[in-house]
């Protein structure tokens, strides 16, 4: 036998267990999507507090002075940067929330009319 080979010299015999998703319960799916967007909503604030290190550090700002659109050679402050990325999140997270029910919803809905999902397991 080859010192790669994946077979040990016990091998046990696989069993598949197949399984339905016949219920999404509605809460724990509202939970999850408010803890999932809240992430998102924070990666959003973060990413706007990047774009605003990466455009003020570059020439992007002095070449908007140049051309009157800045004001003081600053496009935005970072507070207004801040402040809009958190209009963002908030509005991402509640959309996203209130989404995650309603596919929670409609997944039932669904599931009911056509049994549910089927999936299959294996142990190996």
């Amino acid at each position: 036998m080859s010192r790669f080979s994946r077979k040990s010299s016990s091998s046990t015999p696989t069993k598949q267990v197949k399984l339905k998703l016949v219920q999404i319960e509605f809460w724990s799916a509202v939970r999850m999507g408010f803890w999932i967007n809240l992430g998102l909503g924070i990666a959003v604030i973060i990413g706007f507090a990047a774009l605003w290190f990466v455009l003020s550090s570059s020439a992007v700002n002095s070449l908007l002075s140049q051309v009157g659109v800045g004001e003081g050679g600053s496009l935005i402050s970072l507070p207004q940067m801040i402040t809009y990325g958190f209009i963002i999140a908030m509005i991402n997270i509640f959309a996203g929330t209130i989404l995650s029910g309603v596919f929670a919803l409609i997944y039932n809905a669904i599931a009911r009319i056509t049994g549910g999902l089927a999936v299959g397991f294996t142990n190996n």
